[in-house]
């Protein structure tokens, strides 16, 4: 990032073109046109989801908070996946075919992927607030 505001800095009083380094020049994704944003957004808030949680397990937790935090995401994970297959496999929710015209359910691949990527952010944030509370708590 000080790369990039010191080259659009140096191209102000210069008339060379300055030619930014970012994360699409880095890492080459092969893929349509219009799902490449949406998988460098899903990769910029799965990572800064990963950093808030490490975060929210430092406040929570006052011993090894990086192994306790690391369970209690797992042990959520788990339970979220236990329960998903239990109401697809038993209750027979996976037989279910929903029409088309629902707007709540993405049909779609870009759908679902753009779904998810804006599902990080806000996740992220409550993550931050979560941790904001902790703290303060434990101040007063």
């Amino acid at each position: 990032m000080s790369f990039n505001l010191q080259g659009y800095f140096f191209s102000i009083f210069t008339e060379h073109f300055f030619e930014p380094i970012g994360l699409k020049h880095t890492v080459k994704i092969d893929a349509p046109e219009d799902y490449v944003y949406l998988i460098y957004s899903l990769l910029i808030g799965g990572g800064l989801l990963a950093l808030s949680l490490a975060f929210v397990g430092s406040a929570m937790f006052t011993k090894q908070p990086l192994v306790k935090s690391l369970f209690a995401v797992a042990l959520v994970v788990m339970l979220f996946g236990g329960y998903s297959y239990i109401i697809i496999e038993h209750v027979g929710v996976g037989r279910y075919n929903p029409p088309d015209t629902m707007l709540l359910i993405p049909m779609e691949e870009k759908l679902l992927l753009r779904f998810f990527a804006l599902a990080l952010f806000p996740a992220s944030a409550v993550m931050l607030f979560v941790a904001y509370l902790k703290l303060k708590e434990r101040e007063v």
